[in-house]
């Protein structure tokens, strides 16, 4: 499941780096970061979810459920 949600964000983060509008979650709230508008910011949320991406494929990914 971990695997499945790793690679769902992983496909977001680059499509969003690519069309250039992320949507950026705090809390209850969230707002549409624009590259354009905002680089820094833009980049800064990118990275965040290329990292939770990975650590979902990776770390969490290797954790098993014994029975």
């Amino acid at each position: 499941m971990f695997k499945a949600l790793g690679f769902l964000l992983a496909s977001y983060t680059m499509y969003a780096a690519w069309r250039g509008e992320v949507y950026a979650r705090s809390r209850w709230w969230g707002q549409t970061i624009v590259r354009k508008e905002r680089p820094v910011y833009f980049w800064i949320v990118i990275s965040i979810y290329g990292v939770l991406s990975i650590a979902l494929l990776t770390v969490f990914g290797m954790v098993r459920h014994r029975a």
